[in-house]
């Protein structure tokens, strides 16, 4: 598939991709560990590789919201070269994380990301329908790895998902740091690889 950042559907891919998957798997502010730490400002930079091709891509907290022990992140994500931006919400308690819109459409049900507490070996099925669309989702819980990548050394606990869709299978997987979020991210699909790897990530400034 021949990829440039003006072609290839890179607001599809990267919303996929990244805190997915969708990339998703994460704990609120004040759990530990904190495999999502959404703190306004906090700031995610990745490399993203497919079809040949590397662009640079970026994932922002935008817009915190706290309520009834739920905390409510609206994430914004750039791709290098393209000017429109895209943003996706995701809601963490103590149950779990859940991805509430993605692409900037607001899903029919929530897509659960990672229960609580995160242990590996656990897994879940379920439906949903994003633009109208049915999916089935498969997700399993991995054994904590160490990866080496460009920001850095991370244990990082994998999340691996398997989404049919309209007849077609794709896989995909995120990776997450305690204290950092996801640093690594893979997708698999008819005609499609793509690896994304974070380069830097950079808190927030304490005010």
């Amino acid at each position: 598939m021949s990829f440039t950042p003006q072609k290839f559907p890179m607001r599809t891919l990267f919303a996929a991709v990244v805190l997915v998957v969708l990339p998703a798997l994460a704990t609120g502010q004040n759990q530990k560990p904190d495999y999502y730490p959404f703190v306004k400002g906090n700031k995610w930079e990745f490399r993203v590789q497919a079809g040949g091709n590397t662009v640079e891509a970026t994932t922002e907290v935008i817009k915190i919201e706290s309520k009834d022990g739920t905390t409510t992140a609206t994430l914004e994500i750039r791709v290098a070269g393209m000017d429109m931006a895209t943003t996706e919400t995701i809601t963490t308690s103590a149950k779990g994380m859940t991805r509430q819109a993605l692409g900037g459409l607001r899903l029919a049900a929530p897509i659960t990301m990672m229960k609580f507490p995160v242990k590996a070996g656990d897994s879940w099925t379920e439906k949903a329908t994003v633009n109208n669309v049915e999916i089935e989702i498969r997700a399993r819980v991995g054994e904590e790895v160490e990866l080496k990548l460009p920001a850095g050394t991370y244990k990082a606990v994998p999340v691996n998902m398997e989404v049919n869709l309209a007849g077609q299978t794709m896989r995909m997987a995120n990776w997450y740091a305690d204290g950092v979020g996801i640093v690594r991210q893979s997708i698999e699909a008819p005609g499609l690889t793509a690896v994304s790897e974070l380069t830097k990530f950079t808190p927030a400034k304490a005010k």
